[in-house]
């Protein structure tokens, strides 16, 4: 059930958008299919990436004052969010199973200390931290308790377009 039918938002999927409006149509159009989890989608608008096209009640369209980038987009998004937990997403990503979310979430739901994400990238030889190689989660899908994003701080603007 999507936060559509329900006040209790258990998952905020904060959405950084900059340019093709078009793909944040698309991305509301497939998140209907998500009946499996309540929900929120915060679309941030980085710089003409939503449009009036994207207007249901359960959608928030929140824009800065300029484009902050991938990480700074999604630390704005974050602002917003009212969920247990948070998953960040990228606007071009299509919805084909409505228990897509709820698959993400068992393993968290067991273990509130972990982060879920699609892809783990090891050993590519440019992900330096601090003058070290470390991997890393791809950033186009990251699900994680909201208790444990806010103790981390969210993403590091100092990565510019990289997804930490």
């Amino acid at each position: 059930m999507s936060s559509k039918q329900s006040s209790k938002i258990k998952v905020s999927i904060i959405v950084p958008c900059w340019g093709h409006p078009e793909l944040a149509r698309q991305l509301v159009e497939t998140m209907k299919k998500t009946a499996d989890v309540n929900f929120e989608l915060i679309l941030v608008d980085n710089g003409g990436g939503v449009d009036g096209g994207v207007n249901p009640s359960w959608v928030k369209v929140v824009t800065p004052t300029h484009n902050l980038g991938f990480s700074g987009g999604n630390n704005f998004g974050l602002k917003y969010a009212t969920g247990e937990y948070i998953l960040y997403l990228n606007n071009d990503v299509i919805i084909d199973h409505s228990a897509w979310l709820h698959k993400l979430l068992i393993p968290i739901e067991r273990d509130e200390k972990i982060i879920v994400g699609h892809e783990l990238v090891k050993d590519n030889g440019y992900s330096k931290y601090r003058g070290e190689l470390h991997d890393y989660l791809n950033g186009w899908c990251i699900l994680a308790p909201k208790k444990l994003v806010d103790k981390i701080g969210g993403f590091d603007s100092g990565f510019g377009l990289g997804w930490f």
